[in-house]
């Protein structure tokens, strides 16, 4: 299982509100005209993301293992790999001692990062 904290936000979207006054006008029956609010393009994908680059924290899960990938400051990477059964709190990298888990998590994650980033540009959608 993956997981990806990407560095591109979404759109903010006082959601909260906009419902609350959807559901207002609903319960006195008035039908909405109105929909500057509505992001009626919101399924148009209109940016391509980089299928080589994944910026930001990704981590891969494969019980009781977890892989962590850290982008640092110069485009570097580092992985550090955690028994999450005997380290909870992941205090004891492992991924020097577990060189052949670690690359295999390792693959599993580029691939998992490469089919996400493959979805985000709509490859999958075609």
């Amino acid at each position: 299982m993956g997981f990806w904290h990407h560095t591109i936000g979404g759109i903010p979207v006082a959601s909260d509100k906009l419902m609350a006054e959807l559901l207002n006008e609903q319960e006195k029956g008035i039908t909405i005209a109105d929909t500057s609010l509505l992001a009626l393009n919101a399924g148009k994908i209109t940016t391509r993301y980089n299928e080589e680059s994944y910026p930001g924290h990704a981590a891969w899960l494969d019980w009781p293992y977890k892989l962590h990938r850290i982008n640092l400051k110069n485009d570097e990477v580092r992985f550090e790999l955690y028994n999450l059964e005997e380290d909870p709190l992941e205090k004891n990298d492992i991924y020097a001692v577990e060189p052949d888990r670690s690359e295999k998590m390792e693959q599993q994650l580029g691939q998992w990062l490469k089919s996400v980033v493959s979805s985000l540009n709509g490859d999958d959608y075609e």
